[in-house]
């Protein structure tokens, strides 16, 4: 996602509609980010210290936008209308090795 971009990279995208959409985008995470700060800094000193190294804004908002991009409406089943996850391991499964890029898995794409 465009919201874990460098900010050089960013940057050129100054005085475009893309950087407003993206500068909404990142406040609103870091927003969030800021309410589960805060959760975390209430929860004691054992979990803050295990947390320490391996949790910031950046981190966050790269975390969110990896989980965002994976999720997806219950529009994949006809007979559900729940939300889903496409877990990391498992997102494998939604790739070919032996398709050249573009063409079709759906049911009666392939001959």
């Amino acid at each position: 996602s465009a919201a874990a971009w460098p900010e050089d990279v960013v940057a050129e995208l100054q005085d475009c509609e893309a950087h407003v959409r993206l500068t909404v985008l990142r406040e609103s995470l870091d927003k969030v980010y800021r309410r589960v700060a805060s959760v975390v800094e209430s929860s004691g000193e054992k979990m803050k210290s295990r947390l320490s190294t391996c949790f910031d804004a950046e981190q966050y908002r790269w975390a969110r936008c990896v989980l965002n991009s994976r999720q997806f409406e219950g529009s994949w089943c006809e007979a559900t209308s729940s939300k889903g996850v496409l877990v990391p391991p498992l997102e494998l499964f939604n790739h070919s090795c032996v398709l050249p890029a573009g063409d079709c898995l759906r049911r009666g794409c392939i001959d």
